[in-house]
């Protein structure tokens, strides 16, 4: 009879260690898990350190334009088309002043004949979001987010939600400039 309630106590310890590994491993699974969906569901802001000067030294031309979108409801589906500027707007050249103000000017090819040489208008970087907002006029303004400005290249991007047949899509422009010498 004392062998048979040996046996019965190695066994009930026995289930209760294993009970513990079970508690202790289904633990580490929960918050593994947790910790997954907590670090992968949360966006990253990201935000690159951007030297602004380098817009104001030198001018930019236009070089294309990426479009996509992206269908709220299917997020991986994606529509990409790249634009490339009219051949009477290839030559308008950019130009960033310091003090906040900027010149677009037409080049020699000008898609309207009466088309001003130039217009001006106002810019100023938010560094907190790496965003350009630029105004033309009062009631015109834009914002860009300053993906990448360096000494020869800027890409700048913006996102707009449009619908299209009841359905949400995320329209996003992506601009890339080149720094000339002319």
């Amino acid at each position: 009879m004392s062998e048979c309630r040996l046996w019965k106590f190695k066994i009930k310890l026995l289930n209760q260690f294993e009970l513990r590994i079970f508690r202790f491993s289904f633990l580490i699974v929960i918050t593994c898990f947790l910790g997954f969906i907590f670090f992968f569901s949360c966006k990253k802001d990201i935000i690159k350190n951007i030297d602004i000067n380098l817009l104001s030294i030198g001018k930019w031309q236009f070089q294309k334009m990426q479009l996509t979108e992206r269908n709220s409801l299917v997020s991986f589906y994606n529509i990409d088309t790249t634009y490339f500027p009219a051949k009477c707007d290839s030559d308008n050249l950019y130009v960033f002043e310091q003090s906040g103000s900027y010149v677009n000017y037409s080049g020699k090819l000008k898609c309207e004949a009466e088309k001003p040489d130039s217009s001006v208008g106002t810019w100023q970087f938010l560094k907190q979001k790496n965003e350009l907002l630029i105004q033309n006029n009062p009631e015109n303004a834009e914002i860009f987010v300053v993906d990448d400005l360096s000494q020869k290249e800027m890409i700048l991007n913006e996102d707009t939600n449009v619908v299209k047949n009841k359905v949400s899509i995320v329209v996003r422009k992506v601009y890339y400039y080149t720094k000339v010498s002319k």
